[in-house]
């Protein structure tokens, strides 16, 4: 069939709930062997006094005993009492559908039993009133009887005669030729009255029968005068001919005995009269079997020989009791006797109990054997005692610190600090309800999740800068990663620098697998300085200058960005750097150490051949450089006329060294131009062949250090590779001015090689190198950084730098780490889990746990055998008992050091876990030791906190605590629920092969399961993801079984949605496994619920002026309306079901405060796992449930707008 093809099961049933268990025939008061009341003895003593005579003094028959046995006021009161006002009205809707069946009966038939529908309430009237006359004036009862005929009779009764003479009067022109009833007695004759099997009559109750004697039409009811007073009549001819004939019941279908009586059964005016006449005599006969009560108990005036029958009745009555007992003592005769049936013994409560040691102590052995636990005393004064279930051995260990990891549905981690408080970062919780998720709650920040490095490259004091991480990834990047998402911290002087800006990190994809991360630095920016502990906190273990690099899940684009790389893997991974406008340097030459930032003389006032500027750097200089550039402005441009020498700008070049290892070294020639073409700015590009070999250990300074002669490294030099003619200046300026002294017309020959002023005829002052502006930019080569670090939300770890996952696996969908102090491993730590039962996602699967301990910074999974969880993958409380192996230890990073780090983690479906209350350590289950206690102390649980010590005193304990109640205690079983079970028992044998068995089964091992309902041959259909994607009911071989908790009083869980906690539905199913045939496919599920919704506008009554108030409460209306048991315990929980749209339009408009409403529509969501967002709403006439386990439930919130 298609994988989401519903196919529906022909077979309609609702299943079995608990109250269907108790079938009345197992009571034994069901059938009574002399079921007759004390009541109904004194009617059967005046009928039976009709058939004893009276003799005279002259031995003459006189009459009867009658009067005897009648005139007492405890025989009237019995008569009243034993009205048989129910048995009536139960044959008054049996006579309905009577009428209302067969078309095809006579006119005759149909008007005879017509008829009957009125005689009915007027002949228990009649009776009524008759003993009525016979109560004495002063009696109670009769002022109580007016009052309910003044007030309940009066109006119905005047009803019920005006429809009857309606029906008298359409034999009247131009109605029907024949009345539809005739104005006569009721005649047995009419009726089937001899229990006939072969008559298609209806059968009359005897107590019907019996009362056709004596009676006459209704038009000459002998209705008690003084019955009548108490409606303001003074008979009933006066009453009857007061009242006008009424036909509307019959008018529209004149011409058809059937059709006119159809009509009136309809008719609600008329069936309300009768049933307010029936309740008003009902009333009568309760209010006198009260007055009976008080009569045979408290009253005086009974007459001696009556006072005699009446004690005799006390007495016959424990006869009559014994006797009764008999069905009672049959029943357990063959239960016990015969098939040896017994009911169920008392089960013992459990404890859970937390231990603390005194001081000194390391651990303690408490032997299960001798270890007894004073636990008060029960309801007989008896003490009641708990043992220990197993050895225990308390130990020092206790839960410190709990800490909680969480990746949502949209693939986040959400951290909490403090797993166990209101918003993950130890806040409060509610004290009336301190639960919280296992994972850490909702309102969780964001998890740190990035990665850091750690390299000397990263030392950048000043300049615009940039950082470059190249990352090699071995699998292929996505097309498209968006924006960065990722946010940049440094290590700065005062703490960790954070850019903030949304350009400071920028992604760039260099190929399919190669992604660059750059990060940049204005020069505004603080410098970048060496890790310090002190300042930067975290605990690195690292001196170099560090980055971190975190999802910045604040933004989308870092919910993006996880999602695509979050697993991936990388080759290779390189930091590089560039900066540019560096200035903070050491400026030297032959004359000292000169101040940068002012004017200066690079190779002195007297340059010449090798003369240098030495450069120092401690940022610079401890790096693999892949270029240098010294952009310099000059304070005056060289040109070849302007200066002494006859040289440009080209003839000028400068030799670069570098010292390493205090020696100054460098393989390059006098390549680098010193100045311009033009101009006064010059960029010295050092060639990159001239840049290898550079000494990368130069300590990393904040103020660089001048070149001294201990100097090993961090410098380089300029040499200049000739001079500007300073040595000969002078030489040539004294044979200038010699020969101008000789003779003043004197005139350098033409082609003298130096250039003089044509004016004064003197060689021109040669050009000497003035720096104005210094600074340096430089870019390093890509290296591996020397650290790599993991960014845990909690800590970090070390990593490889060369290969392996960029960012910290996140293999968990939950992680629960619980810290444990003051442990000494080996040893077993015990961890009490309380958890909040109904809690967790019943639609999701149970999902297991894997624990791991904190092995330096390795989590290590702890092996099957090493723990002991009985809360069952957390679906219940319980205590997981952990052997904590010999090498867990406290010196961690990736978590905080200092304690011991267990991890309980969950794969997937993190919401099907229970929340909790809390995780305790040094926790032991200790179970009650009956001593001859009541058998009803375990009905109850026992209170927290009862226990407290130890039955014999231990030095070594210094505190026992019972946090909770104690569970699992059941008192013996009663009788009644044994007759229950040995019933069920002897049918299904404990083997679940008919969908009974199934059922009952079920509702027998669980008490706290309210319905089940076992739905043969249907197979839940799922996908890959496990994920239900119809309901095939076709499906031989397949056993689906469904159940309902009770839910009322829990507190726990949405009321419109009772779904069983998985543990329980994990239990049932392990269950009904034992008892099946191994080729059955069982699957025990929850109900599907689907919602209704109804959206429309109302009007509201002109007095209501708190329209929101009115508002909520149709709202709460319609919830009760379609979900009755959210607010009635009693009320059942139907499988199936079928909504009209016009029945919910009634009920609304039938709310006293609705005028009317309007534009009314009806929705049916099957899906309630979509949101309202999701749902595409289509109106709908008529709703009905999709599939076998499906049950309608009112949306909570209903679309209501007020006109």
């Amino acid at each position: 069939m298609p994988a989401n093809c519903n196919r529906k099961n022909p077979l309609n049933r609702s299943g079995t709930h608990q109250g269907e268990r108790r079938r009345p025939a197992l009571d034994p008061a069901y059938f009574r062997v002399d079921e007759r009341d004390t009541a109904d003895l004194i009617l059967f003593a005046g009928r039976f006094s009709r058939h004893l005579n009276y003799y005279t003094a002259a031995n003459g028959v006189d009459g009867d005993w009658l009067p005897f046995f009648t005139i007492d006021p405890a025989a009237i009161l019995a008569g009243l009492s034993e009205l048989p006002v129910a048995s009536f009205q139960k044959f008054a809707r049996s006579l309905q559908a009577y009428l209302a069946a067969y078309p095809s009966r006579s006119d005759g038939d149909l008007s005879a039993h017509f008829k009957l529908y009125f005689h009915m309430p007027l002949l228990l009237l009649k009776e009524a009133g008759d003993h009525f006359d016979r109560l004495p004036r002063d009696h109670a009862l009769r002022e109580f009887t007016l009052k309910v005929m003044a007030r309940d009779v009066a109006v119905p009764l005047a009803e019920v005669v005006a429809y009857y003479k309606g029906a008298l009067a359409l034999a009247d022109p131009p109605l029907n030729a024949t009345p539809l009833v005739e104005d006569t007695p009721p005649s047995a004759a009419d009726y089937n009255t001899t229990f006939d099997d072969s008559d298609p009559r209806i059968q009359l109750p005897s107590a019907l029968t019996e009362r056709f004697a004596g009676a006459t039409a209704l038009s000459n009811l002998a209705l008690s005068d003084s019955l009548l007073a108490g409606i303001g009549s003074p008979d009933w001819a006066t009453f009857y001919a007061g009242v006008d004939a009424d036909t509307s019941p019959y008018e529209d279908s004149l011409g058809s005995f059937y059709n006119q009586i159809y009509d009136a059964l309809t008719f609600n005016l008329l069936d309300k009269a009768l049933e307010r006449l029936f309740q008003a005599l009902q009333r009568i006969a309760l209010e006198a079997g009260t007055h009976l009560q008080t009569s045979l108990t408290a009253f005086a005036g009974h007459t001696p020989h009556y006072a005699l029958w009446l004690a005799f009745l006390r007495l016959f009555k424990v006869s009559q009791d014994h006797l009764n007992t008999l069905t009672g003592r049959h029943l357990d005769y063959y239960y016990r006797e015969v098939l040896q049936l017994c009911p169920q013994a008392a089960r013992p409560g459990q404890v859970h109990l937390l231990f603390e040691l005194n001081k000194n102590v390391p651990e303690r052995l408490l032997p299960a054997a001798s270890t007894f636990f004073r636990a008060g005393k029960d309801a007989t004064g008896k003490e009641v005692q708990y043992r220990l279930d197993a050895d225990f051995v308390v130990n020092r260990g206790r839960v410190a610190a709990l800490k909680a990891l969480h990746l949502r549905p949209a693939a986040l981690p959400f951290a909490s600090e403090v797993a166990n408080s209101s918003d993950g970062l130890g806040g409060a919780l509610p004290k009336e309800d301190p639960q919280w998720p296992p994972f850490g709650p909702l309102s969780a920040l964001a998890a740190r999740i990035g990665f850091a490095v750690a390299d000397r490259q990263l030392f950048l004091r000043e300049g615009d800068r940039t950082i470059r991480l190249t990352v090699e990834f071995e699998q292929e990047l996505p097309a498209s990663l968006g924006t960065s998402g990722l946010k940049a911290a440094l290590t700065a002087p005062e703490g960790w620098l954070e850019l903030t800006a949304a350009t400071a990190v920028e992604l760039e994809k260099v190929d399919d697998y190669t992604l660059q991360v750059i990060i940049h630095l204005s020069a505004e920016e603080p410098p970048v300085v060496p890790y310090d502990s002190a300042v930067h906190g975290e605990g690195f273990s690292v001196t170099e200058p560090m980055l971190k690099l975190e999802f910045a899940f604040a933004t989308t684009a870092a919910a993006a960005l996880f999602s695509l790389v979050r697993n991936h893997q990388f080759n290779a991974f390189e930091i590089s750097v560039a900066v540019s406008d560096v200035r903070n340097i050491t400026v030297q030459n032959e004359s000292g150490v000169i101040d940068p930032s002012k004017p200066f003389l690079p190779f002195g006032p007297t340059p010449a051949t090798n003369s240098a500027l030495v450069v120092g750097s401690s940022e610079l200089f401890s790096k693999r450089l892949a270029s240098l550039t010294l952009h310099v402005q000059w304070e005056q441009a060289i040109s070849s006329t302007g200066f002494f020498l006859k040289n440009n700008a080209t003839v000028y070049k400068g030799r670069l060294r570098h010292l390493k290892q205090s020696v100054w070294t460098g393989t390059g020639g006098y390549d680098i131009f010193l100045f311009p073409a033009t101009g006064d700015s010059v960029n010295m590009t050092i060639p990159s062949t001239q840049l290898t070999g550079f000494s990368t250990a130069t300590p990393q300074t904040m103020e660089n250090e001048p070149l001294a002669s201990t100097s090993q490294s961090g410098f380089i030099k300029l040499e200049l590779n000739t001079g500007f003619g300073h040595s000969i200046y002078l030489d040539q300026k004294t044979w200038a001015l010699v020969n101008l002294a000789q003779n003043p017309s004197w005139a350098p020959p033409a082609t003298y090689p130096y250039n003089y002023d044509g004016t004064t005829k003197l060689p021109r002052q040669p050009y000497t190198p003035k720096i104005n502006e210094i600074t340096l930019s430089y870019a390093t080569e890509a290296q591996t950084p020397a650290h790599f670090f993991h960014l845990h939300p909690f800590g970090f770890k070390a990593e490889s730098n060369s290969s392996g996952r960029l960012f910290p696996e996140l293999a968990h969908e939950g992680e629960l780490y619980i810290g444990v102090a003051d442990l000494a491993p080996p040893q077993r730590l015990t961890l009490l889990f309380q958890v909040v039962d109904g809690t967790a996602n019943p639609l999701k699967e149970e999902t297991p746990l894997r624990w791991s301990y904190l092995h330096g910074d390795e989590w290590v999974e702890l092996a099957e055998q090493a723990v002991d969880d009985k809360t069952n993958n957390l679906t219940g409380s319980g205590i997981a008992g952990i052997a904590v192996p010999e090498d867990a230890d406290t010196a961690h990073t990736v978590m905080p050091a200092g304690l011991y780090w267990f991890r309980m983690a969950a794969e997937k479906d993190a919401d099907a876990l229970n929340n909790l209350l809390t995780i305790d350590a040094q926790a032991a289950t200790a179970t009650f030791v009956d001593q001859g206690n009541d058998p009803q102390f375990l009905a109850t649980p026992l209170a927290p906190g009862v226990i407290t010590k130890l039955k014999t005193s231990d030095a070594a304990i210094k505190k026992i605590t019972q946090p909770y109640a104690s569970f699992g205690g059941k008192p013996p079983e009663n009788e009644a629920d044994f007759t229950v079970r040995a019933s069920e028992r002897l049918r299904h044998k404990d083997r679940a092969v008919t969908m009974w068995d199934y059922e009952h089964l079920v509702l027998q091992a669980f008490p706290s399961i309210y319905k089940v309902r076992c739905i043969n041959h249907t197979q839940l259909v799922r996908d890959a993801a496990n994920n239900i994607l119809a309901d095939n009911e076709v499906k031989p071989g397949h056993v689906l079984v469904v159940t309902i908790p009770y839910r009322k009083g829990t507190g726990v869980g949405d009321p419109l949605r009772p779904y069983t906690d998985k543990r329980t539905l994990g239990e049932i199913d392990r269950f009904l496994r034992q008892r099946i045939s191994p080729f059955v496919q069982l699957e025990v599920q929850n109900p599907k619920f689907e919602e209704v919704q109804v959206k429309f506008k109302v009007a509201f009554t002109a007095d209501i002026a708190d329209i929101a108030f009115y508002k909520a409460e149709l709202n709460s209306a319609i919830v009760r309306y379609l979900s009755p048991w959210t607010y009635d315990e009693g009320a059942e929980i139907s499988f199936g079901g079928k909504w009209h749209k016009s029945a919910i339009i009634d009920f609304v408009e039938e709310q006293p405060y609705v005028d009317f409403v309007k534009d009314f529509e009806m929705y049916h969501k099957v899906d309630i796992t979509l949101s309202d967002n999701d749902w595409v709403r289509i109106d709908e006439e008529v709703v009905e449930a999709s599939v076998s386990r499906s049950i309608l439930v009112s949306h909570p919130n209903h679309l209501i707008t007020e006109i």
